[in-house]
């Protein structure tokens, strides 16, 4: 049964089916927006900011990343094209259940991160939270340690 799911997940994918705008809705009720693109494994950007959104890292490396990788841009929570959150919930621990959340709506069993800038902390706090959905991780200019970042110059 897992061989067979296996090679009807791969086929999929290599249709990518799963291409295109969708909303996802969390747990907690939050519409997150997704958009799925490329052909390859799958790999969930995580943009910085806080507030910076998908959008422009889409436009900029898209193209090239998705001819390697399935690229998963998320708008997280209260960002660009997703909602905010109605309980005000913008903890580390939520952030990483909003990510596994949207990994297991996807059907990927799992899938490479790339952290930009301060989504290196959520990308090591979701990777701290859910080992076994990281099949990997790329950083760019990420900050890893909120307070030592803080703190140094």
């Amino acid at each position: 049964m897992d061989r067979l799911f296996l090679i009807i997940v791969m086929l999929l994918l290599s249709q990518n089916v799963l291409a295109g705008e969708k909303t996802i809705t969390t747990s907690d009720g939050v519409d997150l927006y997704v958009k799925v693109e490329g052909k390859g494994t799958p790999l969930l950007y995580i943009h910085g900011g806080p507030g910076s959104g998908s959008y422009w890292f889409e436009k900029l490396t898209g193209e090239f990343l998705e001819q390697h990788f399935t690229v998963v841009y998320l708008d997280q929570r209260w960002v660009g094209r997703s909602q905010s959150s109605p309980t005000q919930d913008y903890s580390l621990d939520r952030m990483a259940l909003y990510f596994e959340e949207v990994r297991a709506a996807l059907g990927f069993k799992d899938w490479l991160t790339l952290g930009h800038s301060f989504g290196g902390v959520l990308q090591m706090g979701y990777a701290e939270r859910y080992p076994e959905a990281q099949k990997g991780m790329l950083m760019i200019n990420c900050t890893l340690n909120l307070i030592e970042s803080a703190c140094e110059s």
